[in-house]
């Protein structure tokens, strides 16, 4: 299982990299879309939640700090492909994606696991 997990989290950082600014906010509102509809359900589908934890978990990319000093205000779609903003939705998805989910179950741990290592590489 641990082996397939990195495997399909690599193919997910190399087919969000790869994608154009406009497909990877194409995914990012999916993402987004489909989150809420799984946290509107009356049973929550613990499986389909870690599915999206390991595909989101693929798009973060390190932290990229601006200076806010000279910074141009963005016309808001700019701000909608701006790949910081993307980032941030991102991160924002993922926290209320981990919020619903019982990390010590056992099962539901090891189902995102893979995910949650990568996400702590950038923390450390």
């Amino acid at each position: 299982i641990w082996q397939c997990q990195i495997r399909r989290l690599q193919r997910g950082i190399l087919k969000f990299s790869n994608a154009e600014k406009a497909e990877q906010c194409r995914l990012v509102v999916e993402a987004e879309r489909l989150l809420d509809e799984l946290l509107g359900q009356a049973d929550l589908d613990g499986d389909s939640l870690c599915q999206l934890v390991r595909r989101c978990a693929s798009w973060l990319h390190a932290p990229v700090f601006k200076a806010l000093a000279g910074v141009d205000e963005a016309s808001p779609s700019d701000e909608q492909q701006d790949p910081t903003n993307l980032q941030c939705r991102i991160r924002q998805l993922l926290i209320r994606a981990l919020n619903h989910l019982d990390l010590s179950d056992q099962p539901t741990f090891e189902a995102v696991e893979a995910a949650l290592r990568y996400m702590t590489m950038f923390v450390q």
